[in-house]
């Protein structure tokens, strides 16, 4: 385990297995079988401190350091930075930023993704990609392309 988050139900699970599970349309906690009635997910973080304390204290046997826990991006920056990457008043180094930005993010998660593309990310970045052909580099309508599979995936 290295991301533990607690679910509705108090349960504690890796980040990654929940939301694994989650994604295969499972609605209930795989412990207590009951419905999750919400899909929060919050950091545990006394079991991330202990988990980290492990992880130093046995490094030198093949231990891991874990360095961050990957929270889910929230629709407000996802919103900003498809703004900034939309922008045509926006400096160029700005809007391929926020295009780096949404791309690692969408590489963190399926819940990444998913906060992504339901923010019009679809609709904005094929509008990067088709009407700014004509801005100083082509690069941004092919990266925007790039990032735009990448983050809708198969949706595309």
């Amino acid at each position: 385990m290295c991301d533990p988050v607690t679910v509705c139900t108090s349960q504690t699970y890796d980040r990654t297995s929940i939301e694994s599970w989650v994604a295969t349309e499972n609605t209930t906690c795989h412990f207590t079988c009951s419905l999750l009635t919400d899909f929060t997910l919050i950091l545990n973080h006394t079991l991330w401190r202990l988990i980290q304390e492990w992880c130093v204290e046995n490094w030198s046997f093949g231990g891991k350091k874990i360095l961050t826990s990957k929270h889910p991006v929230d629709s407000t920056m996802v919103r900003n930075l498809l703004n900034q990457a939309s922008s045509g008043s926006m400096p160029f180094g700005l809007r391929l930023w926020a295009l780096r930005r949404l791309r690692g993010l969408a590489r963190d998660s399926d819940k990444n993704r998913s906060v992504i593309a339901a923010n019009n990310a679809r609709e904005i970045l094929l509008a990067i990609t088709f009407f700014d052909l004509d801005s100083d580099s082509n690069f941004v309508p092919v990266f925007s392309l790039r990032a735009r599979v990448y983050i809708c995936g198969s949706q595309f």
